[in-house]
């Protein structure tokens, strides 16, 4: 495990930087650095986990606009 290894082999105060080996991991890395530059706050680890938990269960998801989603 290469960056297991570098997470204990290097001080915290290096950056470490993290390359994505699939196309789909390079987008989503794209997107995760865009959202950090434009401001964007990241989730932590709990709250993350929260947030799957509460998806799974049926908790309450984000309110839909009144025009958005209907054809009818």
């Amino acid at each position: 495990m290469k960056i297991a290894n570098d997470l204990i082999n290097n001080p915290p105060e290096e950056k470490i930087e993290f390359v994505a080996q699939t196309p789909l991991g390079r987008r989503l890395l794209s997107l995760r650095k865009k959202a950090v530059a434009g401001g964007m706050s990241l989730l932590t680890e709990e709250e993350v986990l929260d947030e799957v938990s509460n998806r799974r269960s049926g908790g309450t998801l984000p309110c839909r606009t009144e025009n958005e989603g209907s054809d009818v």
